[in-house]
């Protein structure tokens, strides 16, 4: 008898691992809109030099690369594409990259727990000028403001809650990765190996109806199935809160 199964042949990845041009890609995110010519002369380097290590031509020595590091004031494990924490902070290396977690996200976990953990209504020390306003919770300005109005603490709880349940709960987020990530282009046959998804067809025989398959209707099982978890989810919270409060 053989066996079908979907296939995802081609997925979008991201992670750390090692590029062999993250290092110019880095260098000129850091120069951005200013001069070759102006940075190279603040690095007691030439214009060429610069230009070439930018361009992948060539990889600067040990001492360069230190002069690049301090002069932009980030690590070097972060322009050599070790690390993709852009900080100094120590800690927030060792947990990123332990984790996984962007340097981005883990400052966003960091204030939301300050949040909850203060009682003051102005949390400057919690962010960095890179921040963006609908991040800061608890700003002098308004907190994150939209059609729900200033965020209040026990709302920042549920978010954090609501985080923990998605990572204890390995299923739901392997499937929210497959619905963001996959694209389901071929099934297999087990004694014909791979064919073409746009060759496989659902019946009911009873109607003879045939449903064709393609990528889209692999995607909704997906979300169809990410749906009714976050369902049961809700539910079990309310049957929680409603205890609390009876």
């Amino acid at each position: 008898m053989s066996h079908i199964f979907v296939y995802a042949t081609n997925m979008y990845t991201k992670g750390f691992a090692m590029d062999d041009t993250i290092f110019q890609k880095r260098l000129k995110e850091l120069r951005g809109e200013r001069k070759l010519f102006d940075i190279a002369k603040d690095l007691g380097i030439s214009r060429a030099s610069l230009g070439y290590y930018e361009n992948g031509d060539r990889r600067p020595d040990i001492d360069i690369l230190v002069k690049i590091a301090k002069y932009y004031d980030v690590p070097s494990d972060w322009l050599l594409g070790l690390s993709d924490v852009k900080s100094h902070d120590l800690d927030m290396k060792a947990f990123a990259d332990k984790t996984g977690l962007s340097e981005y996200a883990v400052k966003r976990l960091v204030a939301m727990k300050s949040y909850i953990d203060t009682d003051s209504d102005v949390m400057d020390d919690a962010y960095d000028a890179e921040t963006p306003l609908e991040f800061r919770y608890g700003d002098k300005v308004g907190a994150k403001l939209g059609m729900f109005g200033a965020i209040e603490q026990p709302i920042v709880e549920r978010e954090l809650a609501t985080i923990n349940d998605l990572i204890e709960d390995v299923s739901l987020l392997r499937e929210m990765a497959f619905f963001v990530y996959c694209n389901f282009d071929s099934y297999l046959i087990s004694k014909d190996g791979y064919q073409p998804l746009s060759k496989l067809s659902i019946v009911d025989t009873f109607y003879n109806v045939l449903y064709p398959i393609d990528n889209e209707s692999m995607a909704n099982v997906f979300l169809s199935r990410i749906n009714d978890t976050l369902h049961r989810f809700r539910d079990e919270r309310k049957g929680k809160n409603n205890g609390k409060h009876t």
